[in-house]
């Protein structure tokens, strides 16, 4: 690109119609139509992904002419020159519709794009440029084995093999890689066919692309990475494509009728219902039947638990926690493969004073010596809440639970940067272990950088933030900054769904900056 190219030009990303260039770079001042406004450009997986599946979903009626050639939409910004704004082509309408959102990172929903920075942060540990078509499948196999188990019919055995590549993960991320990695090509090739599942199918306005999503675009690309795995661990493909059909088919809903639909790659991710789909994608399965009584069983299973996440959820709605730990704690015992209901139960537990039976959930993941980011959530959960619970109870917390905690925290530091309120943990065990000043630096500047919370929940785990920065303030002598910490935590909306024990807390500790009494470890076990 031209160090000197300045102006509009279509949007290499293919996320609006036209960018910003200055000094040949893209920036985050965008177009679409007469109305200007900010978008960054791409930077994370999951961003890049994104771009990738909104471009591959296009089609008839897709968003945005593809990327001039040369131009890098990796994350890297260098290339070619862009083309100017006036040379593109004119952009049909979306095929997602309005709120689709299939040319932006919100073409995924939070558990993938989870996948995608779990997929990102591997390749990283292990010094790799490229995320690759075998590293997502790793990551879904890691936040979603009940699926992987479920669509490939593979054992705990299997799915748990899948985890492991066979190379060691350094202790911090981007060990000797100084950029992000790239997406490869059989990535690319396989989000575009995750793209085509969503388009393709009916659904409500702004459904977004899940794990299943994800696993039917891998399972789809001939010669993949991630298919020479499942093959390789034994795993029959027919099946896992005739299943990830059927699932998407009773989770999304069947393939609809669309003009000149682009035809799925092999054909084999259309569910039972797609004959009534365009004839040129039934035409492409029919070979692939309406599933037998094994598969179906499979899909019901699965589609039952995904209903009962759905319970788990309208319960913390609602406030009600102890129905919220039951549900969880019932997946857990029904579902031992999957990580995810062990993880919420022992939140839950925990927030209702179940310390014993939380424990006893964490107890297989924080053993596991594979699943290193199911094994630094545990970390966290069972870190702040046997700290945070010892704390409001007496206003000490025990030497030996302090070093447990720790010790668990510096295990999982590998994927710490994965696990939302990580840092926190960390920051109260420096403060209770008489290093402050470590929590300070630790927090200041994550508390300076980060923009307004968007929502009440973000709100209150902000308030969770501040309260502990105030108690290292206050610890330090800095009374002034601990009382405008203080303040701020207090004004904000402390959202039920924070859960009983985290508000103790914050009201202890509140109490605790305001009277200067910083509390401590004690030696007794």
């Amino acid at each position: 690109m031209g160090a000197g190219q300045q102006g509009w030009f279509q949007d290499p990303f293919g996320l609006h119609e036209e960018r910003y260039f200055s000094a040949g770079r893209p920036t985050k001042l965008v177009r679409d139509g007469q109305v200007e406004h900010f978008d960054a450009p791409p930077s994370t997986t999951s961003e890049q992904a994104a771009a990738v599946a909104g471009e591959g979903g296009k089609g008839e009626g897709g968003r945005g002419a593809a990327a001039p050639a040369g131009i890098d939409t990796s994350g890297g910004h260098s290339g070619a020159e862009p083309r100017p704004a006036s040379a593109a082509e004119p952009r049909p309408a979306s095929v997602a519709g309005p709120g689709g959102g299939l040319g932006g990172s919100n073409i995924f929903d939070p558990n993938a794009k989870l996948i995608m920075t779990l997929a990102e942060h591997d390749a990283r540990l292990r010094s790799r440029g490229e995320v690759t078509a075998a590293g997502v499948l790793r990551a879904v196999a890691s936040v979603a084995p009940l699926l992987v188990g479920m669509v490939c019919k593979a054992t705990q055995e299997a799915v748990d093999g899948l985890l492991d590549d066979g190379v060691p993960a350094a202790d911090h991320p981007g060990n000797g890689l100084a950029a992000r990695p790239r997406l490869s090509d059989d990535l690319k090739a396989a989000l575009e066919a995750t793209a085509r599942m969503l388009v393709t199918r009916e659904r409500p306005a702004g459904t977004q692309a899940t794990p299943a999503h994800l696993l039917a675009g891998l399972v789809e690309v001939p010669d993949s990475s991630a298919v020479r795995m499942l093959i390789a661990a034994g795993i029959d493909l027919t099946v896992a494509q005739r299943r990830a059909g059927l699932l998407l088919d009773r989770l999304q809903g069947p393939m609809a009728v669309i003009s000149r639909a682009r035809p799925a790659r092999r054909g084999r991710l259309a569910g039972p219902r797609s004959q009534q789909a365009d004839p040129s994608v039934a035409d492409q399965t029919a070979d692939r039947g309406t599933g037998n009584a094994s598969d179906n069983a499979a899909v019901s299973g699965y589609a039952a638990y995904a209903k009962a996440v759905a319970e788990a959820t309208r319960a913390l709605d609602t406030h009600d926690y102890q129905a919220a730990a039951e549900i969880w704690h019932h997946l857990y015992e029904l579902y031992r493969l999957e990580p995810v209901p062990r993880l919420e139960a022992a939140g839950f537990f925990f927030q209702t004073g179940r310390v014993r039976e939380a424990t006893a959930c964490l107890g297989r993941i924080l053993s596991s010596p594979r699943n290193g980011w199911c094994r630094a959530m545990a970390s966290n959960i069972h870190s702040w809440s046997s700290v945070v619970d010892e704390l409001v109870a007496s206003g000490a917390v025990s030497q030996p639970t302090l070093d447990r905690a720790d010790q668990a925290m510096q295990d999982a530091r590998a994927y710490r940067a994965l696990v939302p309120g990580s840092v926190g943990t960390v920051a109260l065990i420096r403060t209770l272990q008489g290093r402050p000043a470590d929590a300070v630096a630790l927090l200041s500047p994550r508390l300076a950088r980060a923009g307004e919370p968007a929502d009440a929940t973000a709100q209150a785990n902000r308030a969770l933030e501040e309260i502990t920065c105030a108690l290292a303030h206050r610890a330090l002598g800095h009374a002034a900054e601990a009382s405008r910490l203080l303040a701020a935590s207090r004004r904000r909306k402390v959202h039920p769904a924070l859960g009983p024990l985290n508000v103790r807390y914050l009201q202890s500790a509140g109490r605790a900056v305001e009277l200067g009494q910083v509390p401590c470890s004690s030696p007794a076990g």
